[in-house]
C-alpha cells in the first residue's frame, strides 16, 4: 500500500464565542504560517491568533477518511476528492 503523510499549517482566529476558526489557506511550514499572524490579527479585529498543525494521510494518492473528517469538521475545508 502506498502511503504518504503531509503536514500543513493553518492560521486560526478565536471568535467571540471562544471557538477557533480557520483564516486563509494551508501553508507548507509553520514558519510561513507564522509570518501571516500579524496580518490575520489586524484583519480579524485584533482577535487572538494561533497556528494549528494538521497531519494528513494519503493512501494510494487519496486522503484517508480521518483526514477528510478533520479538514471538514475542524478546518471547515472541503478536501480534494481526486488523487494527488
Amino acid at each position: 500500500m502506498n502511503e504518504r503523510k503531509l503536514t500543513v499549517y493553518f492560521t486560526m482566529a478565536l471568535n467571540s464565542e471562544d471557538k477557533w476558526y480557520r483564516v486563509g489557506i494551508a501553508y507548507r511550514t509553520r514558519k510561513i504560517a507564522e509570518t501571516w499572524m500579524d496580518f490575520v490579527s489586524k484583519s480579524q479585529g485584533g482577535r487572538q491568533i494561533k497556528v494549528e498543525e494538521c497531519a494528513l494521510l494519503f493512501i494510494e494518492g487519496k486522503l484517508d477518511d480521518n483526514s477528510v473528517k478533520i479538514l471538514d469538521e475542524k478546518f471547515n475545508l472541503t478536501p480534494p476528492t481526486e488523487k494527488l
